[in-house]
């Protein structure tokens, strides 16, 4: 049960929320530390500066860490570097509680018989109550606990058998515990331990830690050096921007003299309205036949275009024509016209025949026939 489901089942009768024990004031933490002391001893008044009286409390109940509880904090309960401590010391007040409540419970429910340890401890709790109260009888208690011991004395043989059975069953079932820690235990050691891990994963992140400082301090290097190119970098456009702003201003500056030159030459003419109307009229007229003309020399390109195609294609012809000439050439040069017989002056009056049948010029001129005759007797 944490600190706020125990104020409010408690009896706590001041206001209460976890928002509030977010961040306390120094009012809520005092009043729910008294009401928390009060619980452990009631017969505390509190009638001592709170900050003084708080760290003398807590060392008088063993508290662990009373020593770490300074009036610093208890001045700044809120605060971040305070607030953590002082809740745990809360925590802390209420599982004392629980553990009093508990141990006064078993007191009040636990058969004296059964229990003589539990009427001692009644009788320890009861004086330290007489005591803290500041008193120092202890006849009655004294009395009250030896008459439960001789009820114990006339009892404790007939309870032997009943707690030595209730010990060997409580020794059985601790031997079933033990078992299973055991097994639990195997199974954690049969792992790599939860140490070595962290060791593990530690020698790793410091790896990983030194290679990423490595990199970082390579990027900084690097940054520093693009630092320094983009510094010259900079300075040189400064330099280069300047040169071109004076060669820029340079040619305006030639531009206006010649814009103001030609202005000076336009008012030095002397053009009438009529000169204009004439001029305007003569530009009109070339542009007309500067259409015209661009007009014709497309058409002309054309034809000459289309032209050009049609000589390309007879020259194809021709090429083809001459190619299948070397090719007879070669077959007469292996000497099959000797063997069949035929006349060499017929051939040739036949591809001619053919030649000027299928083209309007002919391509195989008397020159290329005379050749043909003269190459053909040599290989006779």
């Amino acid at each position: 049960m944490n600190l706020l489901d125990y104020l409010i089942k408690s009896g706590y009768d001041k206001p209460i929320s976890q928002k509030i024990l977010t961040a306390p004031s120094s009012k809520d933490f005092q009043l729910i530390f008294k009401f928390l002391f009060s619980k452990i001893d009631p017969t505390v008044d509190f009638d001592k500066k709170f900050e003084d009286e708080v760290p003398v409390l807590l060392k008088g109940i063993k508290y662990p860490f009373a020593n770490e509880i300074s009036k610093s904090q208890l001045y700044a309960v809120g605060s971040m570097h305070a607030w953590p401590g002082l809740l745990a010391m809360l925590s802390w007040l209420v599982d004392l509680i629980h553990v009093y409540e508990a141990f006064e419970d078993a007191g009040n429910d636990s058969d004296p018989i059964d229990d003589p340890e539990g009427i001692f401890f009644d009788y320890l709790c009861k004086s330290y109550k007489i005591f803290l109260a500041g008193g120092d009888d202890y006849d009655d208690l004294i009395k009250d606990m030896s008459s439960c011991f001789g009820i114990c004395n006339f009892e404790l043989n007939n309870c032997i058998d009943v707690k030595n059975e209730r010990i060997l069953n409580d020794i059985e079932e601790r031997a079933i515990r033990i078992e299973a820690l055991n097994t639990e235990y195997n199974s954690l050691i049969g792992d790599i331990s939860p140490l070595e891990k962290v060791e593990k994963d530690k020698l790793t992140y410091s790896q990983d830690i030194e290679k990423f400082s490595k990199f970082i301090e390579h990027l900084h290097l690097r940054k520093s050096k693009f630092i320094e190119n983009i510094s010259r970098l900079e300075e040189e456009i400064n330099i280069a921007g300047k040169a071109v702003l004076l060669i820029i201003e340079n040619e305006l500056k030639t531009i206006d003299d010649a814009r103001a030159d030609l202005q000076r030459q336009i008012d030095a003419q002397d053009i009438s309205p009529e000169d204009i109307d004439r001029m305007n009229s003569e530009k009109e007229l070339l542009s007309k036949n500067l259409e015209s003309l661009i007009a014709a020399k497309e058409e002309a390109s054309k034809i000459f275009w289309d032209k050009e195609l049609a000589a390309q294609k007879q020259l194809d012809i021709v090429e083809k024509l001459l190619l299948e000439y070397s090719q007879a050439v070669e077959r007469i040069n292996k000497t099959i016209l000797d063997a069949c017989g035929i006349d060499i002056s017929q051939l040739l009056i036949s591809m001619k025949s053919s030649l000027s049948s299928s083209y309007d010029e002919p391509l195989i001129d008397k020159n290329i026939e005379q050749d043909i005759m003269v190459q053909s007797k040599r290989f006779h």
